[in-house]
């Protein structure tokens, strides 16, 4: 299925335009510090700058008297939290049972985790920029498109929906995010012929997929403990954007990524520009809209994994260009039919219909010559700065091939272009 179809690229582009948009004004409005401010001798004034995903799976459960790690991991629905980071960046503090302050990345399940000033203020700013900015994609695109692409996203985040983080985890090793998952139950594929179930979170399950190239057996699903009720977010009103398109992309991860040979993060992103002809590794950023310390580790992923190689470009002398080996165009082909084949299943899952529906109520907003504007910062952000506001301006230009088709969540701040 083509970009211009897929209601996968388009919902994975519209969750990073939304959390875009969210980022720059919470920059805006958060006394904060970045590599920028640093460098240009600015005093700190406030926690480092982190994305919305900081927020959905971390800060948001974390309540002024504290949680313990194990709680928050069940809170947030996820086993990868950042919580060295988060500590340094000036969000929490860590201490032991005991009360003894934790001053390094060596944390336990009964680690205590409380917010800083620094992060009871930053919690209050994203909880309203978020519900701001879903005010203004109501207004900006109508109500009944806006409705019309809530609906749809519901009926294919049900499935799981108590299971789901309210956003995409930071990627492990390899750039998966399904396997950072713990559901309690792992979805049954109906087969071809038979029909659509309606959503059933209790349901049985047997996990599915085939065995990756060179990997064994799929990565699996382990089923957690059943999280406290005081630890599930409240939610009031129902999910938000994000969530409800993060738990879209999630239950076709979750079906996906198991049967695949890479993760969604490298077939949809690095995949499609790569083949047997060089391309300069300068240009991988451009080409996938993904930050060039982040594209470039998937391409080295890549060359560990023996699926590419990384040489020396004919045109201009000393520039270093990447192709794929004979076996990474043989993996780019089953990852090609893989990803058919997942649409597939996630259409028999859902039902063809609603999936039908799913992709042009993504695509009316998509295609809305709004959606770029939402995406442009103040004039004192971090996108406007060198070297960011080149990249910056492909976006609001031409927001559909510069927008990564599917987002990325890192452990540097959990910007979904890998920034």
């Amino acid at each position: 299925m083509s970009d211009e179809t897929s209601w996968l690229t388009g919902a994975s582009q519209l969750l990073v335009a939304f959390t875009i948009e969210v980022d720059n004004e919470f920059e805006h409005r958060m006394p904060h510090r970045t590599a920028l401010s640093r460098a240009a001798g600015i005093a700190p004034a406030g926690p480092w700058l982190a994305s919305l995903a900081m927020w959905a799976t971390f800060m948001k459960f974390v309540p002024p008297a504290g949680i313990t790690v194990a709680e928050l991991r069940l809170a947030a629905r996820t086993k990868k939290l950042q919580l060295d980071g988060m500590r340094r960046w000036g969000y929490v503090t860590a201490e032991t049972a005991d009360g003894v302050r934790i001053d390094s990345p060596k944390m336990r399940a009964d680690t205590v985790l409380r917010p800083t000033k620094n992060g009871r203020a930053a919690a209050v700013v994203w909880a309203e920029v978020v519900a701001e900015v879903e005010g203004r994609w109501m207004q900006r695109f109508g109500r009944s498109p806006m409705q019309n692409l809530r609906s749809a996203l519901t009926l294919t985040s049900a499935q799981r929906a108590a299971e789901l983080p309210e956003y995409l985890p930071v990627v492990g090793y390899g750039f998966w995010s399904g396997e950072l998952l713990a559901p309690s139950k792992v979805l049954r594929l109906p087969e071809a012929g038979e029909p659509a179930r309606s959503a059933e979170p209790g349901r049985a399950a047997e996990q599915v997929g085939s065995a990756r190239l060179g990997r064994g057996t799929p990565r699996g699903l382990a089923e957690p403990d059943r999280p406290a009720e005081s630890c599930r977010s409240a939610e009031p009103g129902g999910p938000g954007l994000a969530t409800l398109l993060s738990r879209s992309l999630l239950e076709f991860t979750l079906i996906h990524e198991p049967q695949s040979p890479v993760s969604l993060v490298i077939s949809e992103n690095v995949l499609p520009i790569l083949g047997s002809s060089a391309v300069p590794t300068r240009d991988i950023a451009g080409l996938t809209g993904i930050g060039t310390a982040t594209s470039m580790g998937m391409i080295a992923f890549l060359v560990r994994e023996g699926y590419a190689v990384v040489g020396e470009a004919s045109t201009p002398k000393r520039t270093k260009a990447v192709a794929l080996t004979p076996l990474g165009e043989r993996m780019k082909a089953e990852a090609s039919v893989g990803t058919t084949g997942s649409e597939d299943a996630f259409a028999r899952t859902f039902g063809e219909a609603k999936v039908d529906e799913l992709r042009a109520a993504v695509w009316v907003i998509h295609g809305h010559p709004a959606l770029a504007e939402g995406m442009r910062p103040y004039p004192d952000g971090w996108r406007a700065a060198k070297p960011f506001v080149a990249h910056t301006n492909d976006l609001l230009a031409d927001p559909r091939h510069a927008l990564p088709r599917y987002p990325v969540v890192t452990h540097r701040g959990g910007y979904p272009d890998g920034s």
